[in-house]
């Protein structure tokens, strides 16, 4: 159904966004912190990229809540725009030989927001999909979900390995993404409440 459709979009959309840092992060390691050694780089990547993990339960608690209170269409469209911002801030991020330290707490920020509105997408979405077709094979339905985040990883690392490693082209990546987010985000609109959130 397009219920079903645009739900799963936007969580395929979301883990793509989520993976793709990890997937270049050998890239995104020379552009944000670039100079000596390659190995430390990397290792500073990988820890922002924890950071993002860290923040999760936060999401989950503004998402829960948000979720009982203004509905699950609602939770979703925010979710959708959230992490796509921050995707979008990353892709025209100047290097830390501009900005210095600033681009490195910039890239900071970023990840955590994309942590705290993927804990929202994970979860509301599962949520959301499940009070509609709780009624007619629920497992299935669910596994559906879960099946649309792997699917937005392995679509990551196929695009990650076709980006080189020096350049700009990883810019275009971080940017498609965000504009297909904003589409997703509008598409969203047309969600139609849960029963029983309209129920409670």
């Amino acid at each position: 159904s397009p219920v079903f459709l645009i739900s799963v979009l936007g969580t395929v959309l979301e883990y793509f966004e989520y993976a793709i840092y990890g997937f270049l992060a050998p890239v995104l390691a020379l552009h944000f912190f670039p100079g000596g050694d390659s190995t430390t780089a990397l290792l500073k990547i990988f820890g922002v990229f924890a950071i993002g993990s860290l923040s999760k339960p936060l999401g989950a608690l503004i998402f829960g809540y948000l979720g009982d209170v203004q509905g699950r269409r609602i939770s979703l469209r925010y979710s959708m725009i959230g992490i796509s911002f921050p995707t979008f801030i990353v892709g025209i991020l100047p290097g830390y030989d501009t900005w210095g330290w600033v681009t490195t707490l910039l890239l900071v920020l970023c990840r955590m927001s994309q942590g705290i509105f993927i804990a929202g997408e994970s979860d509301g979405v599962h949520i959301y999909v499940f009070e509609h077709f709780s009624s007619k094979y629920p497992c299935l339905m669910m596994s559906l979900v879960g099946c649309g985040a792997y699917l937005g990883i392995t679509l990551a690392s196929l695009v990650a390995s076709q980006i080189p490693l020096g350049g700009e082209a990883w810019r275009f990546v971080f940017l498609g993404c965000s504009l297909f987010g904003v589409i997703v985000f509008f598409l969203r609109r047309y969600l139609i409440e849960t029963p029983p959130f309209l129920a409670w």
